[in-house]
């Protein structure tokens, strides 16, 4: 396995990450088997049958909301238990800033860094499609994660680390 700086140039990948998914190599998985956002604690645990890793995360600028009490322009996380609706993969030279991806779900041009893993999150009201999910940023040269609008925001090079590990409709818990 590469290490995280030659996968992604700027920035480290969390060596727990990188135990885990050597971990998750030697025992033959592929896949993640359950994600959960502890949004007080603000960590991601990725969780593979009995192996767990934690990787920190930034959430929403107002924090975190009930999922029936939020909406779209409100800023915070919704604690819900949900899935992956879709992923937006990267395009081939992550490390060019011009390449990086931007969502299919928002309108306005966002760049989300490696990679934007979309949510099942619809707006209960309106039963539309909530544009929220997991992603990194545009610039990462800061060792601090930046609050978000609603998502859950990684590292880029864990990010990138990890994207393939997700699949549509994993089951993603929102705490």
């Amino acid at each position: 396995m590469k290490k995280g700086k030659e996968l992604y140039k700027k920035g480290k990948t969390s060596s727990d990450l990188l135990i885990f998914l050597d971990k998750m190599k030697n025992l033959g998985y592929c896949f993640l088997t359950q994600i959960i956002v502890d949004t007080k604690l603000k960590q991601v645990s990725l969780i593979c049958e009995d192996l767990q890793c934690y990787l920190p995360c930034e959430i929403g600028i107002n924090g975190f909301i009930d999922f029936i009490d939020s909406s779209p322009e409100d800023g915070k996380t919704p604690i819900c238990e949900t899935k992956i609706r879709h992923i937006d993969l990267p395009i081939n030279d992550i490390n060019n800033p011009v390449a990086a991806v931007f969502s299919k779900t928002i309108k306005t041009p966002v760049n989300f860094g490696p990679c934007f893993i979309c949510l099942y999150i619809s707006i209960p009201k309106t039963n539309k499609i909530r544009g929220i999910g997991f992603h990194g940023c545009s610039d990462d040269t800061d060792s601090i994660l930046k609050p978000t609008n609603g998502c859950i925001r990684l590292y880029n090079a864990d990010l990138y680390c990890i994207r393939n590990l997700f699949f549509k409709n994993l089951k993603v818990s929102i705490v």
